[in-house]
């Protein structure tokens, strides 16, 4: 940071408009109007309100109207609302939910770069074939600034308060088996994360895979449930003191037995020992399923959860601002350097489309894009119109 630069540091929020002859970084927020030389938006800030200056370059969120010379949106940056500028450049990760606009534009004597028209650029859509496939697509909850990074984030704060059951919910297609993979493949720094893979078995046969799962190759010569619980109770009480935790994480958990979701938990995880010993704190378990799964919950679950209530989650459908956030994202990501093409192959309409039509289902949204960019490939098409999208068969 120079001399001529003025900072509104992390802990600070502004209310109103802001005029500076000098340039500003915001790492906190602003809620209100900008006028300025130029404006960087650190990764922690926030504007929401009209912003008027000769640079705007952004790590942060954004949300308003935007009349500048040159706009950067870096990695994690977001901007929502309506851009003016001569100059555009989205890195992969940013998010630009806006209308753009070009032209000679007078405000508060900011005057955008003239954009000199030329011929229309031939688009390639081969490129951006298997962008929504499953090896390829981006993680629903790496979305910046949506929804589900919150929910991720939220998840992620339950564990080190170390709360001991965690329920998520959402319908086929939210996303529950995104998740599980994300927590899988990114623990949380000494955190060791177990999925219990085989749900449908007695409680005996469940605790064999967690005993598998952590390791415990003598488990085999066990036969009784509480010789398994005092062999995985060891083993987590002993990662505890060298600073490990475990999560289980169980997905699918509407197709358990009543009898074997109540025997995992109440033996592993709550109610499995004395007050003195906190045995719950030795493993914290997620449970993932659709609203089925309340189904199987004794009396004692469900009155836990009653009592924590923010340990009870919901995969809600996208809404219309994530969905356009994931579809940008998703294309961005298979065409690194050519960010701006890819924010210019679907429009406003055609989002709609996909998102009233999928009912915000996330396997639908990848499944319809798939078809769309396939299709228009083809065709040799510059874009995914709405009328493409009105005549794909929705699953």
């Amino acid at each position: 940071m120079n001399n001529n630069t003025s900072k509104i540091s992390r802990s600070m929020l502004v209310v109103g408009e802001i005029v500076s002859e000098s340039d500003l970084l915001l790492e906190g927020e602003i809620r209100g109007s900008f006028v300025g030389r130029s404006l960087v938006v650190s990764p922690s800030g926030r504007i929401v309100g009209a912003v008027e200056g000769g640079v705007v370059e952004c790590a942060g969120h954004m949300e308003g109207n935007v009349v500048t010379n040159s706009l950067k949106l870096k990695k994690g940056g977001c901007q929502v609302g309506t851009v003016v500028t001569g100059e555009l450049e989205v890195e992969a990760g940013a998010v630009l939910d806006c209308v753009l606009h070009s032209g000679s534009v007078e405000r508060s004597g900011v005057q955008p770069t003239e954009i000199v028209e030329k011929e229309v650029k031939r688009v390639d859509l081969s490129k951006y074939l298997g962008a929504f496939k499953e090896n390829q697509r981006p993680c629903c909850f790496d979305v910046p600034w949506s929804e589900r990074l919150d929910l991720y984030n939220h998840i992620l704060d339950l564990l080190r308060k170390g709360k001991p059951l965690i329920k998520v919910v959402g319908n086929s297609g939210s996303g529950k088996s995104v998740l599980v993979q994300k927590m899988l493949a990114e623990p949380l720094d000494n955190y060791v994360v177990l999925e219990l893979l085989e749900k449908i078995g007695s409680v005996t046969s469940l605790l064999k895979e967690v005993a598998l799962s952590l390791g415990l190759a003598s488990h085999e010569k066990l036969t009784s449930q509480g010789e398994l619980v005092t062999l995985i109770r060891l083993e987590l009480v002993k990662r505890w003191q060298t600073g490990e935790r475990v999560v289980l994480l169980i997905d699918d958990a509407e197709t358990m037995f009543q009898a074997s979701m109540e025997g995992v938990i109440r033996q592993l995880c709550r109610a499995c020992g004395s007050e003195e010993d906190q045995a719950e704190k030795y493993l914290q378990i997620i449970l993932l399923g659709t609203g089925e799964m309340e189904k199987n919950m004794v009396a004692t679950v469900l009155e836990y959860f009653e009592d924590e209530t923010n340990c009870q989650l919901s995969l809600e459908p996208l809404s219309m601002k994530d969905t356009a956030d994931y579809l940008r994202l998703g294309l961005q990501l298979v065409a690194p350097g050519d960010e701006a093409e890819a924010m210019s192959l679907l429009s406003n309409e055609a989002i709609k489309e996909i998102h009233v039509r999928s009912s915000g289902s996330i396997a639908v949204v990848n499944s319809v894009m798939d078809v769309a960019v396939e299709q228009a490939s083809v065709r040799g098409e510059n874009y995914l119109s709405s009328e493409l999208v009105k005549n794909i068969p929705f699953p």
